[in-house]
């Protein structure tokens, strides 16, 4: 799993996901499992930005499986996860602002409360 091991030394977690892969909750917890493995501060798991890309080549049928299986509960929103496509650009902006979010407050430069 290349860049993982990685995760040992960063402030902030960015798991980017292929929405349209079939088996996307295996794999998902396969980061998940391998980030507790390299004991992986649980703070950081926990804040982790969840990234859900290729959202262009989801049909509806596939975004309906999707919310099914509760990764996600809108078009582009979720509890923890962004969807986006960086084809179409759809999501991105939101993406943007969380990243820029957590890097403040993990600077010191922002409230967590607003």
């Amino acid at each position: 799993m290349p860049g993982v091991k990685g995760a040992v030394f960063v402030d902030l977690l960015i798991h980017i996901m292929d929405l349209s892969h079939p088996d996307l909750l295996a794999q998902r917890d396969n980061v998940l499992e391998t980030l507790h493995n390299l004991k992986i501060n649980q703070n950081l798991i926990n804040n982790i930005i969840n990234v859900g890309n290729k959202l262009d080549k989801c049909d509806a049928e596939r975004k309906e499986k999707l919310k099914e299986c509760g990764i996600f509960t809108s078009e582009n929103s979720s509890n923890n996860l962004f969807a986006i496509s960086c084809r179409t650009l759809e999501g991105l902006p939101e993406l943007i602002k969380q990243i820029d979010k957590k890097v403040k407050i993990l600077s010191g430069g922002f409230n967590s409360s607003t």
